[in-house]
């Protein structure tokens, strides 16, 4: 092994569904290496939920202990659960005129969103009603906290009719 992956960064906590995001990987060779070529790919369940938009950087020469920094972008497609997804990390270079591949696998945390529908009650009538509500996520994400309020107009009701949902 003459390679170390010594940083993964995409410069956020987490990532969300719907966006783009930059990577950069540096490595630190232990020798003299040529021909270097960085790559991403994702590895298994998250072939399904992230695209490679950039996903190989060459770096051509790289002297021992001169880091070498691959620039990736991918997307989280829109439809990302909330999981922490693989992507393997391959580097190709040339030492001594013979051809090596090391790799890594580095997990990304993805949080989904979580998407909040309210199924229209029924019309109400003059006095006092029995209403259900269908409150569904339709999201990847998990909803916390949710806090219904019931409204008259401009005047909303004192806190004894307000619910609140834990998790969703």
């Amino acid at each position: 092994n003459a390679i170390e992956f010594t940083s993964f960064d995409y410069k956020n906590e987490y990532l969300e569904p719907g966006k783009t995001y930059d990577i950069w990987v540096v490595i630190n060779p232990d020798e003299e290496i040529n021909n270097t070529i960085l790559s991403i790919t994702p590895y298994g369940i998250s072939k399904e939920y992230i695209q490679i938009i950039k996903g190989v950087d060459y770096e051509g020469h790289l002297f021992q202990n001169e880091k070498g920094i691959g620039h990736f972008i991918i997307k989280i497609k829109d439809n990302a659960p909330s999981y922490d997804y693989e992507v393997v990390v391959y580097c190709n270079y040339t030492k001594d005129n013979e051809q090596y591949s090391e790799n890594r696998i580095f997990k990304i945390p993805v949080r989904g969103r979580a998407v909040i529908e309210i199924q229209n009650p029924p019309i109400l009538k003059e006095g006092t009603n029995k209403i259900f509500l269908k409150i569904t996520n339709k999201g990847t994400g998990t909803a916390e906290n949710i806090k219904i309020t019931f409204e008259n107009g401009k005047n909303i009701y004192a806190l004894s009719n307000s619910y609140v949902i834990n998790y969703l």
